[in-house]
């Protein structure tokens, strides 16, 4: 429904209910207060291991899909865990110091999340693919005291932390035998075979339980911060929103998530993969942990594990449906494809259910560091759902006019805005940029143009900073470069596009196109050509056309304009 241009998710009676729940809390900290288990998700975690552990006993919790296929039991993640926790504190570890994970996804990936939760601390997630500045900003900024890594990152991690005074402790994972343990360096089979005692520290709900960095497209990479409250908000939205609205329409009611694979084909460095990781091992199912979709690994993951859902972005239903290797893996165990990361574009999401007739369900869901996931897929008649979604439970939402902020109706294109309970409180350490990011009633500005449509689900347009204002005819007019992106995709010859303003001596911006094209007589005055006959005479690339190998893009299949604007200065 659409309420004073304020537009609520009301899918469900149990979740509209949920919203005569909410109460709001001071400023400062803008949250929505809401009804949760007397529990913290360390808790429940903890508590779901035990269960397990005593129900499952030889069943793993955390599997990897790759290499001798490692494993770890209910038991011994949770014995691991609490002995990490207890060695931390002997190394002075205490409530609110940061630890960060630069691993792969690997099996010790929860034993550190437990570890240093127990211990009151916070998890500090970073890229494997980072160099060593990129490393050392995030340990300088973070105030991180403890590392975890493995033997293969190790001498890069030693070089970034000479200049970080405050790392005091590196875990490295050792993955041979042969490998010679730096002093000083701890080695992960001493840390988590620590003395531990059984009981398990409470954590305050409102100490800081992550620190995941934004991906850097407005600027320097910020330190994202949520608490074990906000964490624990947004995880339990998934589970409730999964069993009341997915898992019946796929004939799920009485799914045992004990007895259900789950494939994390996403880095949990990255958030996305990290919530996928904490809500699974909340909800007790075995985990199966991929480093990569390629190279056959999801394939034999898909035959192997039989998962009846799986979470991915648009770059692997593209791998899925068009590489030679993906576009033949068994998906007939997958009745749902969750796609995220970035909006997937309609003709790919054709293709792939009709390479994969099996799965019954192609929907998107939209999310960002700062909020997790906020619109939930819901599944209808249609195959393909390429909107981004309702509006979550525990949120609400307005789309506003970017120019005036005055909430638009119905239709409208205008900046999604969001407050909840699953809400970033800030940035760490950065006062000005935390009060950028909300304004003084709360609502978090996500810089993403968008509209709602009468069924009350999101669809997204474009990021705010992304749009390119054109002086035309003396009149000032935005355009969306994905609209020019979904045309140039269509042509035959064209496999992937990108558009990028560029500002020209006149400081006023040109749009260039960035294409990867299939065929190599295409030339730069058939795309120039293609654009001006399919769009408005204002929308043509006035800054011409690029070609390059492959549009640059994060690991979740965002697309990476900061880094086509480095190659353009480049060239």
């Amino acid at each position: 429904m659409t309420i004073q241009g304020y537009s609520i998710s009301t899918s469900s009676q149990v979740l509209s209910s949920w919203r005569n729940n909410l109460n709001k809390i001071p400023l400062s900290s803008p949250f929505t207060q809401i009804d949760l288990p007397n529990k913290s998700i360390v808790d429940r975690i903890f508590d779901s291991l035990e269960a397990s552990a005593n129900s499952h006993a030889d069943q793993p919790v955390v599997t990897e899909a790759f290499g001798d296929r490692r494993s770890i039991t209910h038991n011994d993640l949770r014995t691991k865990s609490l002995s990490l926790a207890a060695f931390l504190q002997s190394r002075s570890f205490s409530d609110g110091d940061k630890a960060t994970m630069i691993v792969p996804n690997c099996i010790e990936l929860p034993i550190f999340a437990l570890g240093v939760w127990t211990a009151g601390g916070a998890i500090v997630g970073s890229s494997i693919a980072y160099k060593t500045y990129e490393t050392r900003y995030q340990l300088v900024d973070s105030q991180s005291v403890v590392v975890f890594t493995t033997e293969d990152l190790l001498d890069s991690i030693l070089e970034a932390v000479k200049e970080c005074p405050a790392v005091k402790t590196i875990i490295c994972i050792r993955r041979s035998a042969q490998f010679i343990m730096p002093e000083g360096v701890v080695d992960f089979h001493d840390a988590t075979n620590f003395e531990h005692t059984e009981r398990r520290r409470s954590v305050s709900l409102d100490s800081p339980a992550l620190v995941f960095y934004s991906s850097g497209t407005t600027g320097v990479p910020k330190g994202v911060v949520h608490t074990i409250r906000s964490f624990h908000a947004g995880i339990e939205q998934l589970r409730r929103h999964w069993e009341i609205e997915i898992f019946p329409k796929l004939t799920m009611e009485d799914v045992d998530w004990r007895t259900e694979n789950q494939l994390i084909t996403i880095p949990c460095y990255h958030l996305m993969g990290f919530t996928l990781l904490s809500w699974f091992l909340m909800a007790g199912s075995p985990i199966v942990l991929l480093q990569s979709f390629r190279e056959g690994v999801l394939a034999n993951a898909l035959s192997l594990f039989k998962p009846r859902f799986i979470v991915g972005h648009p770059a692997m239903a593209k791998f899925l449906t068009t590489d030679k290797s993906g576009c033949t893996a068994d998906l007939t165990s997958v009745q749902l494809f969750v796609s995220s990361g970035s909006p997937i574009r309609s003709e790919l999401a054709a293709q792939f259910v009709e390479k994969h007739p099996s799965v019954m369900h192609l929907v998107q869901i939209y999310g960002m560091t700062e909020l997790l996931f906020c619109h939930l897929p819901l599944l209808g008649k249609d195959k393909v759902n390429i909107s981004s979604g309702v509006l979550g439970a525990m949120y609400e939402q307005k789309i506003v006019d970017v120019e005036t902020g005055v909430a638009c109706l119905q239709g409208e294109r205008g900046e999604i805005c969001l407050r909840g309970a699953p809400m970033t409180i800030g940035y760490l350490n950065k006062p000005k940029s935390t009060a950028h990011l909300f304004d003084e009633e709360g609502w978090l500005h996500t810089g993403d143009i968008g509209y709602i449509d009468s069924n009350g689900e999101l669809h997204l347009v474009e990021r705010l900073k992304e749009l390119i204002k054109m002086n035309y005819n003396n009149v000032i007019l935005q355009i969306c470069p994905s609209e020019i992106e979904q045309v140039l995709i269509s042509h035959p010859k064209i496999i992937d596009a990108a558009i990028v303003g560029i500002e020209d001596n006149e400081s006023e911006y040109l749009i260039r196109a960035f294409v990867v094209r299939t065929d190599q007589s295409l030339s730069e005055g058939d795309v120039e050509d293609f654009v001006t006959n399919h769009l408005a005479d204002y929308k043509r690339l006035t800054g011409g056309v690029r070609f390059i190998d492959a549009i640059p893009r994060s690991e979740s299949g965002k697309m990476q304009r900061l880094k086509l604007k480095s190659l353009n200065e480049a060239a």
